[in-house]
């Protein structure tokens, strides 16, 4: 699909797959796909997508992916999540377990071949840095951070568990765990340069931990989702004071809510229905209902976003108070 106009490029592009597409990665050089189906195989597909007077050019289809994975052990629930470095030359897998136990599965890095190079432990969460073939793995009370055969380290750090993510610019890492902890890194040394205990009261005393950490654009804030889904709260990220928290959301058993940043840094929340955030005016707007948001895709070259919720694609201006498509 053309996110501009909404339109589809073309028809039955992973012809391979066996069962359903659950997960996709791009990589940055926009030369390869990864695509996890839901019983945990992951295919690498070339598509090296053309560009003739800013129309998308479709070189499907695609019957034969370049290499086929499979990540182990296979996971339990749902896909492998996929990750792919900066340069395009690895893609990292790993599976997220939402009952917060012993992870299913462990951390593993690829060449685009298809090879596998490095095999890890069972982490948690894992995030890959935006500039820096390196990468960021949280196992129980640690932090793997650094590239395999290279300057891979374990950072102890009593209390992390659940989430982990680099922030924009890479300098800094975000981890969050039990007792609704959240730390800030410094990404090059491991060294703590802030944390704070305790980023939101779960009301019912059920899930004391930090589910997602997400970074918005700027670097400036932070969103959060804790208690299994429960709550969402938007930190500021140089004092990791609060700013809001929207409140008792909801949370299911089976699935964890999650966050997400607009070019504008509003951010998006699943709980049933999809909310945007503006920070600067402290305003909601419920962009649909209804739907558990699935993905959300900036367009370059603009400040509207595409978002996905329910199987329905929908391009929003700036504000997101007006669809300019829906698919």
């Amino acid at each position: 699909m053309d996110p501009r106009t909404g339109e589809r490029i073309g028809r039955d592009p992973f012809a391979r797959h066996t069962s359903a597409i659950a997960e996709l990665a791009v990589d940055h050089t926009g030369e390869f796909v990864a695509a996890a189906s839901a019983g945990g195989e992951v295919a690498l597909w070339s598509v090296r997508v053309e560009r003739a007077g800013g129309a998308i050019g479709y070189p499907g289809p695609f019957a034969s992916p370049t290499a086929e994975i499979t990540p182990t052990p296979k996971p339990w629930h749902e896909a492998v999540e996929l990750e792919w470095t900066h340069d395009g030359s690895h893609l990292v897998t790993w599976s997220y377990d939402w009952l917060h136990g012993e992870s299913p599965t462990t951390v593993q890095v690829w060449t685009r071949e298809g090879e596998l190079v490095w095999t890890g432990p069972r982490a948690r969460q894992v995030d890959v840095h935006p500039t820096e073939r390196r990468l960021a793995a949280v196992v129980e009370d640690a932090v793997l951070l650094g590239w395999p055969g290279k300057d891979l380290r374990t950072i102890e750090l009593s209390g992390a568990y659940d989430s982990v993510e680099f922030s924009p610019d890479g300098a800094s890492l975000a981890v969050g765990g039990r007792d609704f902890a959240l730390w800030i890194l410094d990404s090059a040394s491991g060294d703590v340069a802030k944390t704070r205990r305790s980023v939101e009261a779960d009301p019912m005393q059920l899930h004391g931990f930090v589910q997602r950490v997400r970074w918005s654009p700027d670097g400036q804030h932070i969103g959060v989702v804790v208690a299994k889904g429960l709550i969402h709260a938007i930190l500021d990220a140089e004092t990791l004071e609060t700013i809001v928290a929207p409140g008792l959301l909801g949370g299911r058993m089976w699935y964890v809510f999650d966050v997400a940043w607009t070019p504008r840094g509003c951010l998006l929340t699943g709980s049933g229905e999809v909310r945007a955030y503006d920070p600067s005016t402290s305003k909601f707007t419920r962009l649909c209902e209804g739907a558990e948001w699935q993905d959300l895709v900036t367009i370059d070259d603009s400040r509207d976003f595409v978002l996905v919720a329910g199987g329905v694609a929908q391009r929003f201006d700036l504000m997101g108070t007006e669809v300019r498509w829906k698919r």
